[in-house]
């Protein structure tokens, strides 16, 4: 699954195509294999959320997940997982908790702009 947490959500724009892809080809999927989430923590426009998520073919999520119950069902594929993080300190100690407590691979990127 991708379960990718933004500020914003004009970020998902450019990966419109790419996301749609993915989300398409496993929506017909009868097995669901692959689910993409996209969550966003800064406040919008109603209308701005309609437009993206009409843009991108997804639903967006307002709000920071919380991890631990949305990666719940990775427990006990242990290191067949990988769990990367990008993003502010609290993040990261929340994600790589995450990927401790349920035995998967944790890896964390960072950009210098």
């Amino acid at each position: 699954d991708l379960v990718w947490l933004c500020k914003s959500p004009q970020i998902y724009l450019p990966f419109k195509s790419i996301l749609r892809e993915y989300a398409a080809r496993f929506d017909n999927d009868p097995e669901r294999l692959f689910d993409v989430r996209l969550f966003y923590t800064e406040r919008v426009k109603p209308s701005v959320q309609s437009e993206i998520e009409s843009s991108l073919q997804l639903t967006l999520e307002y709000g920071r997940p919380n991890l631990m119950k949305e990666l719940s069902y990775i427990e006990g594929l242990g290191t067949f997982t990988l769990i990367m993080g990008s993003g502010p300190p609290g993040l990261l100690q929340m994600i790589q908790r995450v990927a401790v407590r349920f035995g998967a691979h944790y890896r964390e990127e960072k950009f210098v702009l």
